[in-house]
């Protein structure tokens, strides 16, 4: 794919990033904000073996649903005037072949999960998740308009309408008694709020003559992103399954509320900073002085910041873990914040991978948030052989240590193309 032109000026696009950042993160609290009261309803009416069972299921679906995107959306963004009705015919069709083969491959993990574990509720749970990717597809296209018209309010709108109707009817469910469903059947539920928000907002439709680009175009620059995205969600999904499989479902429960009590609201941060790094970059990486010029600026004057309320609130986990979710959990708090801590380093490495995505460099990117997975579960997978506390720790200080790490090659690899 062939870069977007470059833009002449770079003070409209630093407005632009702040505003597109404010959005996604205004989005992101009160998605947060709903989520904390769905984490305080959560821990006090589920036991640790009913989170277990839910983020099974949970885990499963958010891992097979990364390559719903297969990092498509990405080269709809970056392709030219000329070239983006086609790219989006080709989207189109791959985002269809995708998403059914992924919900066809997500029923068959549900049968292997009712046949390994023998609990029918997982094997059901995994299966409802998979109607998600039938309805994914028709807004797809639209999605990535959205993004590359940088209409960041809408698509955060979108998402937070659909995140906060998630955490009402989790509560609701949670109150009936409704078990681990509570934290599932939402998911599906509040799919077609997505949707409708998409093509609401954005029209799109084959153009007349329009031929598909070829496949190999797309999949060219889309397989290192997705093959990206894939490890670092793995890599918060496969963290789950370590935690279960050496130390057993209650010690997943209270590893996942921890997830989500502590890593959870900087993981909202960092995410809202990707996604608004990309378009930033993107529009001069065809430029490596300009983007070594505006990774400097993304670093000092965006990611520096965010880092820094992150370490605040990893240092206040504390006080608010015993306060909003009840004393039972106040000794595992200081874990919560470990992972903070891990997050805030994340924040400098989402920047650079985004730099080298921006740059065509996917198979650098690909590689290094490889390495940085690696690394990372291998560190955890060893501490959880003396306890849940050592794995943690190991974690956070490893992962943290590899996420700066890659942070200083990106920016050098950035600095030596000028």
């Amino acid at each position: 794919m062939t870069a977007a032109p470059v833009v002449a000026s770079a003070a409209p696009l630093r407005d632009g990033l702040w505003r597109s950042i404010a959005y996604y993160g205004m989005s992101e609290f009160v998605q947060r904000a709903t989520r904390i009261a769905t984490t305080v309803m959560i821990a006090r009416t589920l036991t640790p073996i009913d989170l277990g069972i839910a983020a099974t299921a949970i885990t499963v679906f958010e891992i097979v649903r990364i390559a719903a995107n297969a990092g498509i959306g990405q080269a709809v963004v970056r392709a030219t005037d000329t070239r983006l009705a086609a790219t989006c015919v080709a989207a189109h069709r791959l985002g269809w072949a995708i998403c059914i083969g992924l919900a066809v491959f997500q029923l068959a993990i549900a049968a292997a999960a009712y046949a390994w574990t023998g609990r029918a509720d997982v094997g059901f749970m995994i299966a409802a998740l998979a109607g998600v990717y039938l309805i994914m597809p028709a807004g797809l296209v639209q999605s990535y308009l959205l993004q590359r018209d940088a209409r960041h309010g809408t698509i955060a709108a979108v998402a937070t309408t659909q995140a906060v109707a998630d955490n009402v009817l989790t509560i609701a469910l949670a109150v009936m008694g409704c078990g681990p469903w509570a934290i599932v059947l939402p998911k599906v539920l509040t799919s077609p709020i997505w949707l409708i928000g998409m093509r609401r907002a954005r029209s799109w439709s084959r153009a007349v003559g329009a031929e598909p680009i070829a496949a190999l175009d797309i999949l060219r620059y889309a397989l290192p992103v997705l093959a990206a995205d894939l490890l670092s969600t793995a890599r918060i999904q496969f963290d789950r399954i370590l935690v279960g499989g050496i130390l057993g479902v209650e010690a997943l429960g209270i590893y996942f509320f921890i997830s989500n009590a502590g890593a959870g609201l900087s993981h909202a941060l960092t995410t809202a900073l990707s996604n608004s790094l990309y378009p930033y970059f993107a529009a001069v990486g065809a430029s490596p002085r300009e983007l070594q010029t505006r990774l400097a600026d993304g670093l000092r004057r965006k990611a520096l910041p965010i880092a820094a309320v992150i370490v605040l609130q990893a240092c206040l986990t504390p006080i608010y873990v015993p306060l909003l979710f009840g004393p039972r959990w106040a000794d595992v708090a200081w874990m919560a914040g470990a992972l903070c801590g891990a997050a805030a380093c994340k924040v400098f490495a989402d920047a650079g991978a985004q730099a080298l995505r921006a740059a065509g460099a996917t198979p650098l990117e690909c590689t290094g948030v490889f390495s940085i997975n690696l690394v990372s579960l291998l560190a955890l997978a060893t501490g959880l052989q003396f306890g849940l506390a050592t794995g943690v720790i190991a974690l956070a200080i490893v992962s943290g240590a590899v996420q700066l790490a890659f942070a200083v090659f990106a920016w050098r690899w950035v600095a030596n193309r000028t």
